[in-house]
């Protein structure tokens, strides 16, 4: 997030070289709904919490505000909003899937996109309504984590301005996956 944030204020922008469409790139935002939940704000709904918090996660850049408000402004955000199972008892998960559902329906209509995620156990004592999509992901052995590293890597580095990774001491994902 922190390199998203650095490459969003120097003005680069992440544009796969490939043919494969991996999306529009979108600048990551991960609010953890636990922490949520257990803040003061969060009977302000989750707008009025996320910018202190993501201050506190040692994103404490002086334009940070205003990225992140031009970035949901123009629909160019994705939520990663964790953890839904972290909510301490089924009446505050409740609370905070409404806070969620409303969240989503303020900033969804820009173009924004959302990823909830919660464990099977956590989810189903208060899930999210029925227009949300569900789906299950399957722990991966090392084979598999070998097997998407091998084919996410390339794509993400295809991304990166000039093709170059920080200082150019880091080894390829693609390489580094294949060396497993």
């Amino acid at each position: 997030a922190r390199e998203a944030l650095r490459r969003s204020i120097d003005g680069h922008s992440a544009m796969p070289a490939s043919g494969i469409n991996i999306g529009e790139p979108r600048f990551p935002i991960l609010i953890r709904l636990g922490d949520f939940s257990r803040s003061e704000t969060a009977s302000q709904g989750i707008s009025q919490f996320m910018p202190a918090y993501i201050r506190s996660q040692e994103c404490d850049h002086p334009l940070l505000d205003e990225l992140i408000k031009s970035k949901i402004r123009h629909g160019k955000a994705l939520f990663l909003l964790d953890g839904l199972d972290e909510v301490a008892t089924k009446t505050e998960r409740l609370d905070v899937v409404n806070s969620v559902e409303r969240f989503v329906d303020s900033a969804i209509r820009a173009g924004n996109r959302f990823i909830i995620t919660s464990r099977v156990a956590g989810y189903l004592a208060a899930p999210l309504s029925p227009r949300f999509k569900t789906h299950r992901i399957s722990e991966m052995d090392d084979d598999a984590i070998k097997q998407f590293l091998v084919g996410y890597c390339p794509l993400i580095e295809e991304s990166i301005p000039n093709g170059s990774v920080g200082d150019g001491s880091v080894r390829s994902g693609a390489t580094a996956a294949n060396e497993m």
